[in-house]
């Protein structure tokens, strides 16, 4: 034995490769210790949402896309239930957030809705929509710091603000600019400026939209603003003699092509209205009148473009309808004209404008269609339907029956066209506040459900469907209907076979039947039964006060309904052996029995008539001025 070793003395190179060997298993451990739980962590979380996300203050951290989406309609559901509230003084109204129809389902539409299967699916992509490590990063900051996404809704504020004028316009006082008022032997006045004050409605829906979140939305109070005149008596005098101008003419005429339509003084002297342009006092039509009457000139000239369309019978096509351009009256371009020809220039014979709108499908297309086969099949029943529900289904039939779908999206909303009396359909009612309101469109949706399932069992990517807000009889099996209602909610799809697709319709009873003709690209469409859960209860009966019912009255408007989720998958494989997979869902919401009760009728406050000065009034008016103090 070496004496070296004998003494325990160890080369530096051994010593080295020692340290080496120690130093690299540390790191290996080391290594593992961090890699172990991270990759644990994104195994266990693999289908869920991770920790620390929220939406809106709503935890889902944990929970799968379904768990979070049950969670969030959950919340949804109650302020539903609640509705949103609006009031002014001590009148107070409530609206829900779809305004229904006592008569057919159908007309139902959303006031406010919520997009939960956006707002999950925000939630879950958290920590994955990056590479690796910035999705790691985000994970972890997720825990420390809670990130939250908003609430994701829609607001059709369009009909919301009608709802709150309404109920509220009694308590607005009107202003106004000076006015014309025409004496006998064609003599005139000018009437003094009118300061107004009115509820002040687009600052309650924007109040509103602050408040929308998904734990409570608190009561809105309206507010008012005052109305100052542009134009005053003093500048309004100055025009006397241009309106005695305008008054000594006997009749203007408007012409499109041969047809002429004559509007005699007696009409148009009362449109006659002051305003201000560039800073300067003018006379203008009044812009609601004019553009009323030129609405009624148009239903004698526009015509809506018709579509090439082919009906198929024996895999033949029997009839053929050729493509036709359509015509449409600028309303607001034919104003503007008016005003400058006639009131500016003194011209008294106007040329209308028309534009020209061309069909989608043209009559030359037809040799590169690809109409061979029937590639989907939708049915829905409609029993049960009141005979205005059935001629509305009909009317929309034989609108549709025959169109072509090109390829590309497809908007069932479109292809219906106009939906009023002058297209054949006819009215329902609508609750819509505490007000019932006559609309059109019901039984549209039977055509939308059974759209959608043509679409379906064709194979076509669905890229706009909502269900309805609750469950309706008319639509089975549960789950599998779709809700329209100019413009949104719209039943949309993809036509992506490269052909067009022509619609055939069938009506045998009260059965409804979509075939969708067009070129088979092999693709193959399995669809499961829809699978309905979470069952919820008939809330407690909702009581609606109706003044012209005698007190004590009631009268059973809207039939309780349970809430329910449900969902069903569509399988399809393509010709080239890709395969998609899709989950489609419905949540409908519990409804209670609505009932209208007869009260005693309560007279509305007359508005506050006390107007006093304000810095806001304009200073050196004329005589008549009326100043508003205490805006809301």
């Amino acid at each position: 034995m070496k004496l070296k070793e004998i003494l325990g003395l160890v080369p530096e190179k051994k010593k080295s490769n020692r340290l080496i060997l120690i130093l690299t298993v540390f790191f290996i451990f080391l290594l593992l210790l961090i890699i172990t739980p991270v990759f644990a962590y994104q195994y266990i979380y693999k289908d869920k949402i991770y920790l620390g996300v929220s939406i809106d203050g709503i935890n889902v951290g944990g929970l799968n896309k379904e768990q979070a989406r049950d969670k969030l309609n959950q919340r949804i559901d109650s302020l539903k239930m609640r509705g949103l509230n609006f009031y002014y003084k001590d009148d107070k109204l409530n609206i829900d957030f779809t305004a229904l129809s006592p008569t057919d389902p159908d007309l139902a539409f959303p006031i406010l809705s919520f997009d939960v299967d956006a707002m999950a699916d925000l939630a879950f992509r958290h920590g994955r929509s990056s590479d690796f490590f910035t999705n790691l990063l985000n994970q972890i900051t997720a825990v420390l710091q809670n990130p939250a996404y908003r609430v994701n809704y829609a607001l059709n504020e369009t009909e919301l603000r009608n709802i709150l004028i309404n109920r509220f316009r009694s308590f607005d006082q009107p202003g106004n600019n000076a006015s014309i008022k025409y004496l006998s032997d064609n003599k005139i006045e000018i009437n003094p400026e009118i300061y107004g004050l009115t509820i002040n409605y687009d600052e309650a829906i924007a109040d509103l939209k602050k408040e929308i979140n998904l734990n409570s939305i608190n009561d809105i109070k309206l507010k008012t603003k005052l109305y100052q005149p542009t134009v005053n008596k003093k500048e309004a005098e100055l025009l006397i003699p241009k309106v005695k101008e305008i008054i000594a003419v006997e009749k203007i005429m408007l012409i499109y092509g041969e047809k002429k339509w004559i509007i005699y003084k007696d009409e148009f002297k009362k449109w006659l209205v002051f305003d201000k342009l560039n800073d300067q006092a003018v006379i203008v039509f009044n812009q609601g009148q004019l553009t009323q009457k030129l609405a009624s000139i148009a239903q004698s000239i526009n015509i809506s473009p018709q579509d090439a369309k082919f009906v198929i019978t024996d895999n033949k096509v029997v009839e053929f309808i050729p493509s036709q351009n359509g015509l449409e009256l600028e309303i607001q371009t034919n104003c503007d004209k008016i005003n400058q020809e006639f009131l500016s220039q003194g011209k008294t014979e106007i040329n209308v404008i028309v534009k020209e709108a061309e069909p989608k499908i043209k009559t030359a297309d037809a040799n590169t269609l690809g109409i061979k086969e029937i590639i989907g099949i939708g049915v829905s029943d409609f029993s049960g339907s009141h005979t205005n529900r059935i001629k509305n289904i009909k009317n929309a039939v034989n609108h549709l029956n025959g169109i072509l779908i090109p390829p590309g999206e497809f908007s069932t909303i479109d292809a219906i066209g106009p939906v009023d009396a002058s297209t054949g359909y006819f009215p329902e009612f609508v609750i819509k506040g505490d007000r019932t309101i006559p609309e059109y469109g019901g039984g549209l949706c039977q055509i939308g459900t059974t759209m959608f399932r043509a679409a379906l069992y064709s194979g076509l990517p669905i890229t706009e469907r909502r269900p309805h807000s609750y469950i309706v009889s008319y639509y089975k099996p549960l789950g599998m209907d779709a809700t329209i209602y100019g413009p949104h909610p719209d039943l949309r799809f993809l036509n992506d076979t490269g052909y067009n697709i022509l619609l055939q319709i069938k009506i045998e009873g009260t059965k409804l039947t979509f075939e969708f003709w067009g070129t088979n690209d092999g693709r193959k469409i399995e669809i499961t039964d829809p699978v309905l859960y979470n069952w919820t209860s008939i809330p407690a009966d909702r009581l609606v006060e109706n003044p012209k019912l005698k007190p004590g009255d009631k009268k059973l408007m809207e039939t309780g309904r349970r809430g329910a989720d449900a969902y069903f998958y569509r399988n399809i494989t393509l010709a080239s052996g890709e395969k998609i997979e899709e989950i489609i869902r419905s949540h409908y919401i519990p409804w209670p029995n609505i009932y209208e009760i007869g009260v005693q009728p309560v007279t509305t406050p007359a508005a506050e008539t006390d107007i006093t000065s304000t810095d806001n009034a304009v200073q050196g008016g004329s005589s008549g001025n009326q100043n508003i103090n205490g805006i809301n």
